[in-house]
C-alpha cells in the first residue's frame, strides 16, 4: 500500500480497513506497529531518521524513498539505464540472500547485533505501563486485564535501574484522548508500555509494545500466548524483553527473580486478580470483597505468596486506613499472619516485607524491626511506591524529617497522581516541616485529583480547625461523611466542632454514639477528641489512655504528640506519660 502511493500519506484507518476487516478479532494498534517495525528492521530504516518509511504521529505513514514503476505505470523518478536481465536476477538474488541472513541474525540476536544495529534510546530510565486493553469482548473480564496491567508494572518495578510509575497513577489515562508525548510529560517518563489482553478458556494472549515518548516512535512490539498456569512466567518474560530492548542491565538477583516464576493454579490466579481489582477501589465494602477473593485464591493454591500479601494489605487498610472499620487489634493480627505467611512462602516478595514493616511500625512499635522490613522491601523492589510511602510515615514518627522528605519525594515520583500520597505529604509539610502554605497547596492538589478521597477531606477539615475557620471545617467533615456513610471519624470531628462553637448539647449527643461504638471495639480516641473540644481535661486523658491500650489509629498517628487539638494538655504530666507510653509499646505476639 505504501509503494502504491509513494510520497503520499497512507492513513492508519486506510491500513486497518485494507488489512483487518471489521470482523477480525485483533489489536490493530499493536499489529500495525509491529508490522511497520518489521519493515523498518528489514530495510535497516529508523523511525527517528527515516530513509524509507516516515511516521506521521496519529495519522499514518508515508514512503519517502524514490520509487520506479514498471512499463505498465508511470515512473516516479527518472530511471537509470535498464540493466541486463541476468544481472538484475543475480543482483536481486544477492539482495534477497542478504536480507534473509540479516533477518535470521536479528531474530536470533546473535552477539547482541540487534541492539547494536538498532539501539534503543539511551535515556529510557522511567517507564509507565498504561492500562492494557480488554479484547475479550466481555466487560466482566476487566478485572483480569487490570490485574495483568498491575502484574506487568510490578515485574518491571523489581528492576533497580528503572523507575516505574505505579498502576494507580497510570490508571488515570485509561481511554485518554491525549497523545502519548503529553501523557509521558505529565507522568515524567521516557517511555510507555501499551498493549492488550485476550483470555480464552485457559489460554491468555498479551500483545505489548514499547514506545519512546519523545518521538512517539516504537522501540519494540511482540505478542505472547501462554496457558494460565504459566501466567507468572509470561509476565516475567515480557519484563525481561522490555529490559533487553532498552538495554537495562539486570542484577543477578533480578535475573533470578524474573526467571524463577512458579506455575500457579489457573483458578487461584483468577481469584487473586479479582482480589486486586476490588482492593484497589479503596472502599470498605470493595476491600472486604477483595479479602474474600484472596482467601479463595489461597484455598485453591496454598503456596501462592502474592495472595497472602494482598490479604495482609487489605486487612491493614481496613484497620489503619481511613475510614477504618475493623477493630485495630483484629486487623493487626490478621494482617501480620498473612504477611508472615507470604514471606515464608517467598522471602523475596517485597509486598510481604512492606506490609510487615507497616504492622511493626503502627501496631507493635517495633521500630528497628519496622525499618529493617522497609529497607528490605525497597531493596527487593525499588519501584514499590507503597514501601516508600510507609517508610516515609515511619520516618515522620521518628522525627527524621529530611529522610522522610526524600522518601515522600520518591513515592511521588513513582505514584505522582496518588491522592493518598499527595495528601500524606501535605500532612508532612504541615506538621513536620512547618510549611503551611505549601501544605495547603499540596492538599488542594490532592483533592483535585480525587474529590471523593475520604482521608483528604478529613485532613482539610483539620487544617481549617487550626486556622479557626470552623464553618469551612464542618463542610469538609460532612463531605467525608457523605463519602463514607456511617464512619465514626467524621462524626467525631463534627462533635469537636460543635463543642468549640458552643453547641454542647449536640457534642454530648455525638459522644453517646461514639462511646457505644468504642465499647463494641471501636476507637476510644474518637471519644477523646470530642472531649478535647469541650476542654474536659480529665475525660480527655482517660479516653486517650484507653486509646493507647486499644492501639487505635487516633493515638498511633505520627502527629499525635503535637496535635493542635490537644495543646491544652501538652504540659500535663499525664499527657507526657501517655506520649512516652505510646512510644515505648513493645512487640506483642
Amino acid at each position: 500500500m505504501l509503494l502504491e502511493h509513494p510520497g503520499e500519506v497512507v492513513t492508519r484507518e486506510e491500513l486497518q480497513q485494507k488489512l483487518w476487516p471489521a470482523d477480525t478479532f485483533v489489536d490493530f494498534e499493536v499489529g500495525l506497529n509491529n508490522a511497520v517495525k518489521r519493515l523498518r528492521d528489514t530495510l535497516s530504516d529508523s523511525a527517528e531518521s527515516p530513509r524509507f518509511i516516515e511516521t506521521l504521529p496519529r495519522r499514518g505513514y508515508r514512503f519517502i524513498a524514490p520509487v520506479e514503476r514498471d512499463g505498465r505505470g508511470k515512473t516516479a523518478e527518472a530511471a537509470p539505464a535498464e540493466p541486463k536481465p541476468a544481472l538484475v536476477h543475480r543482483g536481486w538474488l544477492a539482495v534477497g540472500a542478504a536480507i534473509l541472513v540479516l533477518v535470521a541474525v536479528l531474530a536470533s540476536n546473535l552477539g547482541d547485533l540487534r541492539q547494536r544495529l538498532f539501539p534503543a534510546p539511551s535515556s529510557v530510565l522511567r517507564l509507565a505501563v498504561l492500562p492494557l486493553k480488554n479484547l475479550t469482548g466481555d466487560p466482566t473480564q476487566e478485572y483480569f486485564v487490570d490485574g495483568m496491567t498491575e502484574a506487568l508494572t510490578t515485574q518491571l518495578a523489581q528492576i533497580s535501574a528503572l523507575s516505574v510509575i505505579s498502576r494507580q497513577s497510570a490508571e488515570r489515562y485509561r481511554d485518554s484522548k491525549m497523545g502519548l508525548p503529553e501523557i509521558a510529560g505529565e507522568l515524567n517518563v521516557d517511555a510507555v508500555v501499551q498493549g492488550a489482553v485476550v483470555q480464552s478458556g485457559k489460554l491468555v494472549r498479551i500483545d505489548v509494545q514499547l514506545i519512546y515518548a519523545a518521538t512517539d516512535g516504537h522501540i519494540w512490539a511482540e505478542s505472547y500466548e501462554r496457558s494460565l498456569t504459566d501466567i507468572l512466567r509470561l509476565q516475567a518474560e515480557v519484563a525481561q524483553a522490555i529490559a533487553a530492548e532498552i538495554q537495562v542491565k539486570l542484577t543477578p538477583q533480578e535475573q533470578a527473580r524474573l526467571t524463577d516464576a512458579r506455575p500457579v493454579h489457573p483458578e487461584a490466579y483468577q481469584a487473586y486478580m479479582k482480589g486486586l481489582f476490588f482492593y484497589n477501589k479503596r472502599r470498605s465494602e470493595a476491600i472486604r470483597m477483595g479479602i474474600g477473593h484472596f482467601e479463595q485464591a489461597i484455598q485453591l493454591d496454598p503456596g501462592f505468596a502474592p495472595a497472602y500479601a494482598g490479604l495482609a494489605n487489605a486487612y491493614m487498610v481496613l484497620g489503619t486506613g481511613l475510614p477504618a472499620d475493623l477493630p485495630p487489634k483484629e486487623a493487626a493480627s490478621k494482617a501480620k499472619a498473612a504477611a508472615l505467611k507470604a514471606i515464608e512462602l517467598d522471602p523475596g516478595l517485597a509486598e510481604g516485607h512492606a506490609a510487615l514493616g507497616h504492622i511493626k511500625s503502627v501496631y507493635e512499635r517495633d521500630f528497628p524491626g519496622a525499618e529493617r522490613e522497609f529497607r528490605l522491601a525497597i531493596q527487593l523492589k525499588p519501584g514499590l511506591a507503597a514501601a516508600h510511602h510507609w517508610y516515609a510515615l515511619f520516618l515522620r514518627g521518628q522525627q527524621r524529617t529530611e529522610e522522610a522528605r526524600q522518601e515522600y519525594r520518591r513515592a511521588l515520583e513513582l505514584d505522582p497522581v496518588s491522592p493518598n500520597i499527595n495528601g500524606s505529604f501535605a500532612d508532612f509539610l504541615w506538621y513536620n516541616a512547618g510549611q503551611r502554605e505549601q501544605a495547603l497547596e499540596q492538599l488542594r492538589k490532592a483533592i483535585e485529583l480525587d474529590p471523593h478521597q475520604f482521608n483528604n477531606r478529613l485532613r482539610m477539615g483539620h487544617y481549617y480547625i487550626v486556622m479557626k475557620q470552623y464553618n469551612e471545617a464542618l463542610v469538609e467533615f460532612r463531605k467525608a461523611e457523605e463519602i463514607s456513610p456511617g464512619s465514626k471519624g467524621p462524626l467525631s470531628r463534627q462533635g469537636y466542632l460543635h463543642a468549640v462553637l458552643g453547641n454542647r448539647a449536640e457534642a454530648e449527643r455525638i459522644l453517646v454514639d461514639l462511646k457505644r461504638d468504642a465499647e463494641k471495639g471501636g476507637q476510644p480516641g474518637l471519644v477523646a477528641y470530642v472531649y478535647a473540644g469541650l476542654h474536659r481535661k480529665e475525660e480527655t486523658l482517660r479516653w486517650l489512655e484507653k486509646s493507647c491500650v486499644a492501639r487505635d489509629r487516633e493515638i498511633l498517628e505520627p502527629i499525635f504528640a503535637i496535635r493542635f487539638e490537644y495543646e491544652f494538655l501538652h504540659s500535663d504530666p499525664r499527657f507526657q506519660a501517655l506520649v512516652r507510653c505510646v512510644n515505648q509499646i513493645q512487640k506483642t505476639n
